[in-house]
This record gives structure tokens, sequence and C-alpha cells, in this order.
């Protein structure tokens, strides 16, 4: 079994890099969505191996649904189950 997280953001802190790697080593990929609207500064996540993570910012917050919803379109589309 193929398993990635969705792993959504709103005005994040440095700290969410310690969250993901809590769990990061469970699942093949996760995808992480900024829902910070006009942010000035992101999270550097180039820390993780670019294969595993991967980080969308749009500046706009589109709703917790909306980017979970995309998240798993993403995974399903990516070969995850």
């Amino acid at each position: 079994m193929r398993i990635a997280a969705v792993n959504i953001l709103y005005n994040p802190s440095e700290e969410v890099k310690t969250n993901i790697l809590s769990f990061i080593s469970y699942v093949e990929k996760v995808y992480v969505f900024d829902n910070t609207e006009n942010q000035t500064a992101s999270i550097d996540f180039n820390d993780f191996d670019n294969s595993k993570v991967v980080y969308f910012s749009d500046g706009q917050n589109k709703g917790i649904a909306e980017r979970l919803n995309s998240g798993a379109n993403m995974a399903i589309a990516d070969g995850y189950d």
C-alpha cells in the first residue's frame, strides 16, 4: 500500500517542520498546502527530500476542504492509495 499525507497550513511557524518530521517516515509523500493569504515569507522546505515533500502556496485561503481535495486528487494521480 502506498500512503501519502496532506498537510494544510495557515500562517505557519518554523515548528511545522518539526511536526512534519514526526510523521514523514510513515508515508511516502507529504503534500503541503499553505492557505496563508498575502504572505510575505514562507517556510523553507528545502531541508526535506524534495521527492517526499511537495509544497504549494498561491497566496490564497481556499479553505481546508478544497485544499484536502486538491491534495487527495494529487495523491491519487501520483498512484497513492
